[in-house]
């Protein structure tokens, strides 16, 4: 299988022969102009639906993943997973005389986190600030791609998912591999003197009089009260609104920015 682009971040290189996974940039060659330039990878955005389909089918075969089913939720900052497997494949029904170039998507509604354990699909959330994380489970072959703002964050939708995932026995927390995206860091999250109030006061820095919110650090003890080893739970780093060049924000850009994904897939 060839190697991942510069483009993809890889967070389970080791694994590459199991699972197929990253995280975009927003540079590589794709079909988006003007602010979404130029991997543009949301539906939503208010960017051109034929590019994004274009820049989705280069990441998916850039990634050795042309050809699967895209399951891409239609989030809203909240704390529910859905089950890809539950959702039936909109290819079986088109049948072989498609010709849309668009990648054959599933929109689970009102999910914010995904599982699956269908090597068929790949799974994918999108983000422009927020936080997002993969998991798999080596052994049994179970994947989930969760989003995670300062509202999803706040709900505790990784821990919740990684414990629903166990509970099912979907996952063994104890093997089970987590990785955080490119998003707000502390420096970069600052939130109102309101809002700092409702958040959990560990993860809220005060500097010079402002507020800051650590996604990741919040999240890591979300995924470590889940049961996940520390030395399983992976940063690929990245900080959203300090690195123009490399990611996309909305936070830096407003409504016309373009959005990046994590995604993953069983191979």
């Amino acid at each position: 299988m060839s190697p991942f682009p510069p483009f993809l971040i890889r967070p389970f290189p080791e694994w590459e022969g199991r699972v197929r996974a990253a995280f975009t940039t927003r540079h590589a060659g794709g079909a988006s102009t003007g602010a979404y330039s130029d991997l543009n990878l949301g539906f939503r955005a208010g960017d051109d639906p034929e590019s994004v389909s274009s820049n989705w089918n280069l990441t998916l075969a850039a990634a050795g993943l042309a050809g699967k089913t895209l399951v891409l939720p239609r989030m809203v900052h909240g704390d529910s997973m859905a089950d890809a497997d539950l959702f039936p494949d909109p290819a079986e029904t088109w049948g072989k005389e498609r010709k849309t170039p668009s990648p054959v998507r599933l929109e689970p509604a009102e999910a914010d986190a995904l599982c699956s354990g269908s090597s068929a699909r790949a799974l994918a959330v999108t983000m422009a600030d927020c936080l997002t994380a993969l998991v798999f489970d080596p052994q049994a072959g179970t994947i989930a791609a969760v989003h995670a703002g300062w509202r999803g964050t706040h709900a505790h939708i990784l821990e919740k998912a990684l414990r629903a995932l166990a509970a099912s026995g979907r996952i063994c927390p104890d093997r089970t591999l987590v990785a955080f995206g490119p998003c707000l860091r502390v420096e970069s999250l600052e939130v109102g003197a309101e809002l700092a109030c409702r958040l959990e006061p560990e993860f809220v820095v005060r500097k010079d009089g402002r507020f800051h919110f650590d996604m990741p650090a919040s999240n890591r003890a979300q995924a470590l009260a889940a049961g996940i080893p520390s030395g399983n739970i992976r940063d690929c780093g990245g900080d959203t609104l300090r690195e123009p060049e490399r990611y996309f924000s909305y936070r830096r850009d407003g409504q016309a920015s373009g959005r990046m994904a994590a995604f993953i897939s069983l191979v």
